[in-house]
């Protein structure tokens, strides 16, 4: 048996090879004791909304009306769809942008008309939406539907609203319409 003589100790070459495969051994153990996992998760918005030109062909993203002449009106639907099981309390933003300019005089008449999506089929009253400037901003509009503004999802809710806008006789330019729901907090008191 070959010795070998590590600070001044005298070792056997197999006890040397022997931890020396303890360690390797152990080394590739450590990998099995103590692995690596990883997820991803996508997380998308409670509430959805689809617009339509006829109130039953929905679409996301953004969705031409054609053109129209100024003293003309627009009809299209709003469609609002509330995914989660739990309700959803927010703000409806609606904005209106012209990059010529624009004031709400570019406006005869803006009207809304809502629709409960589900057994009831409730049909609302149609009512005047109000434009509002927003100050300093020469290039959009807000839009209103309530005095509060506040509007509830409960669980699974889905409505859709009928918006009517008639432009001015000296309305011109590329109008956008911009709408998104913005959260008032976590749910709460709201019925959340």
């Amino acid at each position: 048996m070959k010795i070998i003589n590590i600070l001044g100790k005298s070792i056997p070459i197999f006890v040397l090879i022997l931890i020396g495969f303890g360690i390797i051994g152990t080394a590739s153990l450590v990998g099995y004791l103590s692995n690596q996992i990883s997820t991803s998760l996508s997380v998308n918005s409670p509430l959805e909304l689809k617009m339509s030109l006829d109130g039953s062909n929905w679409q996301t993203g953004l969705v031409s009306l054609g053109s129209i002449y100024s003293g003309d009106n627009v009809v299209f639907f709003i469609q609002t769809h509330n995914l989660i099981n739990v309700s959803q309390t927010g703000v409806m933003w609606n904005i209106i942008n012209n990059p010529s300019g624009i004031t709400c005089n570019d406006f005869v008449s803006l009207k809304g008309q809502s629709t409960e999506q589900d057994e009831s089929n409730t049909i609302y009253p149609e009512s005047d939406l109000v434009c509002v400037p927003i100050s300093g901003d020469v290039y959009n509009v807000r839009i209103i539907t309530t005095p509060t503004e506040e509007w509830t999802w409960h669980a699974g809710h889905q409505d859709s609203t009928k918006v009517t806008i008639i432009f001015a006789n000296n309305a011109f330019g590329v109008y956008t319409l911009t709408t998104q729901v913005v959260s008032l907090g976590p749910p709460g008191p709201h019925g959340g």
